[in-house]
């Protein structure tokens, strides 16, 4: 089956949020994270810029805004933002596509969570502050450039991909929403229905 580059991207941080045993806390977190996670994979999964709190992905923030309006992630906002993911059925599918997608991508992502994951924020930016690259990086500055292959051949049920590539899109998660919402408060005529089926 093929892969494409987008999905590849959407599988990393599933995978990211499927490592953390109780979720994510906080989205500088998560970006923080993902950025360390790619610094040790064969390829680039995300473009960075230093920004105002360090490294910082336009990329990775899209995606966790769509894949959060899908339901694939669930942002508890209270204190502290918690991102989990909505389902493990998700989350082993993802790393099942990275596994076989880039070899040594998830070992680098579990590596990363292990070592920066549960440091304390104040931790995890002075970690951040003190790669090599930070040093003289100006506001703006691109510090790592996307250079994932547009497609990648793996070895994967259709219907297991389809359904990760379904379930982490909000374009068609939300009419489905918006249909099950409606349904929810009509009344349906059984007699009709039945005729309907029985036509088709």
């Amino acid at each position: 089956m093929q892969v494409d580059q987008l999905t590849l991207q959407k599988a990393f941080l599933v995978a990211l949020c499927h490592s953390f045993s109780k979720g994510c806390f906080g989205l500088t977190r998560l970006q923080k994270l993902t950025y360390f996670s790619q610094r040790d994979c064969p390829v680039t999964f995300f473009t960075y810029k230093r920004w105002n709190h360090g490294q910082f992905s336009e990329q990775v923030a899209g995606l966790l805004e769509g894949m959060t309006d899908a339901n694939a992630l669930e942002a508890d906002r209270g204190d502290c933002t918690v991102i989990r993911l909505a389902s493990d059925e998700l989350g082993d599918t993802a790393q099942e596509i990275l596994e076989k997608a880039i070899p040594g991508c998830l070992d680098a992502i579990r590596e990363a969570v292990s070592r920066y994951g549960y440091l304390s924020q104040e931790e995890l930016l002075e970690a951040a502050y003190s790669l090599p690259e930070m040093k003289d990086a100006s506001r703006g500055q691109i510090l790592a450039k996307v250079n994932l292959p547009s497609v990648v051949e793996i070895e994967i049920g259709e219907d297991r991909l389809e359904s990760f590539c379904l379930g982490t899109n909000a374009a068609f998660v939300s009419p489905l929403q918006s249909l099950a919402e409606v349904l929810d408060g009509t009344t349906v005529d059984e007699a009709m229905l039945n005729e309907i089926i029985s036509v088709n």
